[in-house]
């Protein structure tokens, strides 16, 4: 109802400017401003089940820094948001919904910390689509990283954090602070334990671990992106997982409080932790048993290898999209409904394994979000089974 209302008024509005002499040259562009609470809780929450439905339907989401474009704003309501109609003048024609801009600026305090501005998620993703990062903040030390989560809890502001981004698929532009923590790359060893911070490279760490003839993380080297990641998703392969070594780990609750704590009963689950929500890992300890090490750089090589021969590392991807259902793999389903080499236009169910979705190098948000629907409706026609996203996705 929301796509079919769109249309009907870019429609509306296309022969509205055709009959204004000098306006619109001849394009007209239907947006809708968001409510604050929808940039700051994510599109998918604030219209649960439309976000990707609207992707579907070709509506783009720009970020407010187009505001100062708009002309011949008038008021639209509708009733299950307040929508605001306008017209970008020299834009392309096409539907398209503004998310509002902040009511109130940054805190100071926010803005003393290292920080870059509109910066693309292309640049920041493994997978390469999404729009932009309004706001990154990429604080250097734990004092850094705790001065900006408290600021946002005072200020009621919610923001995001990312990790090395190759978890992650990113819909639209973030208007919301984005956190980004680029800790000192260390590895520490004490005996059989070694910590890593946040930021650190999990296959490095995996390799790191080789190195020091400790055994028991040779599965993470085939697992990429950060640490950090890792221990919110509770990364794990070949029948393990993080929570199988972790000792110890460190980590910001949205309030700003410092904690370091052991895994207890419940906080760890298949590729998924409770660290989510405005927590934040900041580190994390494993411990691990002595071995040989050329043993164990062995293994960690023939992991890597397997990862090159079974995964399409070529092309630009975000790893395994859905997570296994019980008793079966998600990549096995989607082969036997058919769908590996399925493309919508750049973005293509992968030949080599059908749970990577990849881009070939031009996909669009909206290409990616219907190419995830048709593998879930596809899967679920033929085999009763609705797959779950291993995937964060950001809207």
């Amino acid at each position: 109802m929301l796509i079919a209302e769109a249309k009907r008024q870019a429609g509306e509005r296309s022969q509205s400017l055709a009959k204004r002499p000098g306006q619109g040259r001849g394009s007209a562009l239907n947006s809708v401003f968001m409510p604050r609470k929808a940039h700051q809780q994510g599109l998918g929450s604030f219209l649960p089940g439309q976000s990707c439905e609207l992707f579907q339907a070709g509506i783009t989401f720009l970020g407010p820094h187009f505001e100062g474009r708009c002309k011949d704003l008038e008021l639209v309501r509708k009733s299950d948001a307040d929508l605001l109609g306008a017209v970008v003048e020299g834009h392309p024609s096409h539907s398209a919904i503004i998310l509002e801009a902040m009511i109130h600026p940054l805190p100071d305090e926010l803005l003393r910390l290292p920080h870059r501005t509109d910066v693309p998620f292309p640049k920041l993703t493994t997978l390469g689509v999404g729009g932009i990062c309004r706001w990154l903040f990429e604080p250097a030390t734990e004092p850094e990283a705790q001065a900006f989560v408290r600021a946002c809890a005072r200020e009621n502001l919610q923001y995001r954090v990312l990790g090395g981004g190759s978890n992650l698929v990113v819909l639209g532009d973030i208007e919301t602070p984005v956190l980004r923590l680029r800790f000192p790359a260390e590895l520490k060893r004490d005996g059989l334990k070694l910590t890593a911070p946040a930021s650190f490279g999990h296959i490095r760490m995996a390799q790191g671990a080789a190195d020091h003839g400790l055994g028991g993380m040779e599965y993470a080297s085939g697992i990429p992106g950060t640490t950090g990641g890792a221990l919110r998703m509770n990364a794990g392969a070949y029948g393990r997982e993080l929570v199988d070594i972790l000792d110890t780990f460190r980590f910001l609750t949205p309030q700003g409080e410092l904690v370091e704590k052991r895994p207890e009963p419940g906080e760890f689950k298949y590729r998924w932790s409770f660290l989510t929500g405005g927590h934040v890992g900041l580190a994390f300890t494993v411990k691990l048993a002595e071995g040989d090490r050329d043993s164990i750089r062995a293994q960690v090589l023939e992991n890597m290898g397997k990862r090159g021969s079974s995964q399409p590392l070529s092309k630009r991807n975000a790893g395994c999209i859905f997570k296994n259902p019980t008793g079966t793999s998600a990549g096995r389903l989607i082969d036997l409904a058919g769908l590996k080499g399925f493309r919508v236009g750049d973005a293509e169910v992968s030949s080599e394994h059908a749970n990577f979705l990849i881009n070939h190098g031009h996909a669009t948000a909206a290409e990616f979000a219907e190419l995830m629907e048709v593998v879930k409706a596809k899967v679920r026609e033929m085999h009763g089974i609705e797959l779950e996203p291993e995937v964060e996705i950001w809207s």
